[in-house]
């Protein structure tokens, strides 16, 4: 059974950090995609934590990103 959920969990960091690799990533966005993928809840935290230690994740650098873009869209 651990064999099968450390299985599961580096399937979904693989899936995971490609997803955040594209462009700034929120860790609430992040919890949205494993849910559609259908990972268990039970890997969220697990994820979402291997993915801020390893800089994949940042909320700030997110929110920073997020409003540089409204501001370039919209003037």
């Amino acid at each position: 059974m651990n064999e099968d959920k450390n299985t599961e969990l580096q399937k979904a960091l693989i899936r995971a950090s490609r997803y955040c690799a594209e462009q700034e990533r929120s860790a609430f966005d992040i919890k949205k995609k494993l849910y559609q993928w259908g990972i268990p809840e039970s890997l969220y935290e697990d994820v979402i934590k291997k993915l801020k230690d390893e800089n994949f994740i940042d909320d700030c650098r997110f929110a920073r990103a997020f409003v540089h873009s409204k501001f370039r869209n919209n003037q």
